[in-house]
């Protein structure tokens, strides 16, 4: 099959759709290099809050090892880092009494 040339005029005219489509996916950004300062804040705040979710969904599951079994619920907490290690009996007391643990028996 032979495919015709296309002309110079709607080549141009096809890039300046594409590029203007470009544009409205980026939110309308100076350049398409870069991200604007809206879209910098929004993916502060996304992975902030996954921060926190997955920061949560951790203390739920040490509540969970810790009314099953207390020494499981600490090792995890010391594992993951939200308790010192080595921990003392005062940082224990100071995370189970200000850590906002919900579900501790």
């Amino acid at each position: 099959a032979r495919y015709r040339s296309v002309p110079d005029h709607l080549k141009e005219l096809c890039f300046e759709a594409l590029l203007g489509s470009l544009r409205r996916l980026f939110h309308g950004a100076e350049s398409l290099g870069e991200p604007s300062q809206a879209a910098k804040d929004k993916r502060a705040q996304t992975s902030h809050l996954r921060t926190a979710k997955n920061r949560k969904r951790s203390l739920h599951h040490a509540a969970a090892l810790f009314n099953e079994k207390p020494k499981k619920g600490l090792q995890y907490l010391i594992d993951n880092g939200m308790l010192p290690s080595p921990s003392t009996p005062e940082s224990v007391a100071s995370f189970l009494r200000n850590g906002l643990v919900v579900g501790l028996d």
